[in-house]
Order: structure tokens, then C-alpha cells, then sequence
């Protein structure tokens, strides 16, 4: 089996191996955003709130996914600690650009809702 060969290289990364690394988890992370927006904003099915739950459900996975299935993939191998780095990388990834994205999405949310007017009145409670 090929694993031993992928532990032994992943193993001896260096430094700028490991950046290298980082930075393909960070275009990754940004392209499934955009991939998941595109299609869901392509619909036009949903409200913008649904298509900001869409963003983070589609992209958005944990360790307690990640590493389970690692640990059955690579079973033969005793320290998967070099195969798992790549997720260890993408989860707080994900975490950070998600909070640089919640500003911008809730000024988008907040666009695209209507907003009231002091003018109208609210809505009369229901009869009863």
C-alpha cells in the first residue's frame, strides 16, 4: 500500500512546504465559497439569508468529520499526524475567513431586505 510512502513524505515538510500547503488550503477554502454562492445565488430559489447558511453548511467541515475518515483511509498507518495536517490547516481557516466574511454578508443581508419607514404603521396584533 502507498501509504508509508505518503507518511514518509509528509513527514519531512519544510517550512516553506508547509506555507505552500497553507495557501492551497486558503485558495481552496475561497473557491468553495464561490462555488457554493454561485450556485445558489444561480437559482434564484433563495433569499439571501438562505444563500449565506448555504456558504457556510456547504463549506464548512470539522475535525470530528475530518479525522474519522482519515483514520479509516490510512488505517495502516499508526501516526497520521503528517496526512491530517492539511485539515488541522482548513478548519481554522475556515473560521477566520468566515468572520472576515460576516460583516460584509450582513451589510449584504441588509441590503436586500426591506426596510421600514417611520412613516407606516406597524402591523395590528391579530383579533381575536
Amino acid at each position: 500500500c502507498k501509504t508509508h510512502i505518503i507518511l514518509a513524505s509528509t513527514q519531512s515538510l519544510g517550512f516553506n512546504a508547509v506555507l505552500v500547503m497553507i495557501f492551497i488550503v486558503c485558495v481552496m477554502q475561497c473557491s468553495f465559497l464561490l462555488l457554493a454562492y454561485a450556485m445558489a445565488n444561480a437559482t434564484k430559489m433563495f433569499s439571501r439569508a438562505d444563500i449565506i447558511a448555504i456558504l457556510f453548511c456547504s463549506t464548512h467541515k470539522s475535525l470530528t468529520l475530518g479525522i474519522p475518515i482519515l483514520k479509516v483511509i490510512f488505517s495502516e498507518v499508526e501516526d497520521i499526524s503528517g496526512i491530517s495536517l492539511p485539515l488541522l490547516v482548513y478548519h481554522p481557516t475556515q473560521i477566520l475567513l468566515g468572520s472576515l466574511l460576516v460583516p460584509t454578508l450582513h451589510k449584504w443581508v441588509a441590503e436586500g431586505t426591506p426596510s421600514s419607514s417611520p412613516s407606516s404603521s406597524p402591523p395590528s396584533p391579530p383579533s381575536p
